[in-house]
Parts: structure tokens; C-alpha cells; sequence
């Protein structure tokens, strides 16, 4: 599934860790305290990197599609 850079913009963004976002993208899903991301790819655009991920909140049935970033701070 690839994405355009207009759907990935309307996105929600998810801002992780170095660590987290490293954790995602080697094993494909990383489980925190609120959600469950799944990875689906991998994008870069203006030398930033980014994930497109499944996010599914505990104790909801939904899932979306968001953007995950590293997070400076």
C-alpha cells in the first residue's frame, strides 16, 4: 500500500521516542501504555523520516492509519 504525500499530511501524527520509533521500525509493532501501533512503511521526505503505522487504542475497536515521528526533545 503505497501512500500520497497529500493523504500522509491529513494524517494524525504520533510523536515517539528515538527509541520507540527504532523499536517500530525493526520489529514492526510496538505495544505502549495507551496503544498498539503495527508498521506498515517507511517514508522520507525533506531529510525527515517517518512511519506510517496502524494505531489501535486499548479498549477500542477502531483503528486508524497515522504518521509516527521521532520526537526532539
Amino acid at each position: 500500500m503505497k501512500f500520497k504525500s497529500y493523504e500522509v499530511v491529513r494524517m494524525k501524527r504520533y510523536a515517539l521516542s528515538h527509541r520507540s520509533y527504532d523499536f517500530l521500525a525493526m520489529n514492526k509493532q510496538l505495544i505502549t501504555h495507551s496503544a498498539r501501533y503495527t508498521f506498515i512503511q517507511e517514508m522520507w521526505k525533506n531529510g525527515r523520516r517517518y512511519i506510517i503505522a496502524k494505531r489501535k487504542v486499548f479498549g477500542e475497536d477502531k483503528e486508524e492509519i497515522v504518521r509516527v515521528v521521532i520526537r526532539y526533545d
